[in-house]
């Protein structure tokens, strides 16, 4: 039986939520969205704002989204793609990207806030084989 742990329909639930957030176009929601803000340098600084709306399905799809769209604009991308989006808690996900002989783990933060979250410079490790 697949999945058969709560752990494991989560895991799913957010597999699934990723992939239909990379394949959305929903006009209203992005008209929601407000720009990001310009990156800053500084670790755990804010990188980038969106508003959604305040249920935890809203705030996590509006978190992963942000997340997507951080890797897709990442110029050392190249590699086997995203191999794992895993919630770490409420404010967090944590990213794994393979490349050749390592995988980059990234883990997201986010600051929650009524109506809006906030994404913070990721944080990385790499593990290599």
């Amino acid at each position: 039986m697949l999945h058969a742990t709560p752990l494991g329909r989560w895991r799913s639930f957010l597999t699934i939520a990723a992939i239909a957030v990379a394949g959305c176009s929903d006009r209203s929601a992005a008209e929601n969205l407000q720009a990001p803000a310009a990156a800053e340098t500084a670790k755990g600084a804010p990188m980038a704002e969106q508003k959604c709306e305040n249920d935890p399905t809203s705030r996590s799809l509006c978190m992963i989204r942000m997340i997507l769209d951080h890797v897709a604009q990442d110029p050392d991308r190249a590699g086997g793609g995203i191999s794992e989006i895993k919630a770490a808690s409420s404010t967090s996900y944590e990213v794994a990207l393979p490349k050749e002989g390592r995988i980059v783990h990234r883990t997201y933060s986010f600051e929650v806030k009524e109506g809006s979250i906030r994404m913070n410079a990721p944080t990385e490790r790499v593990e290599s084989f």
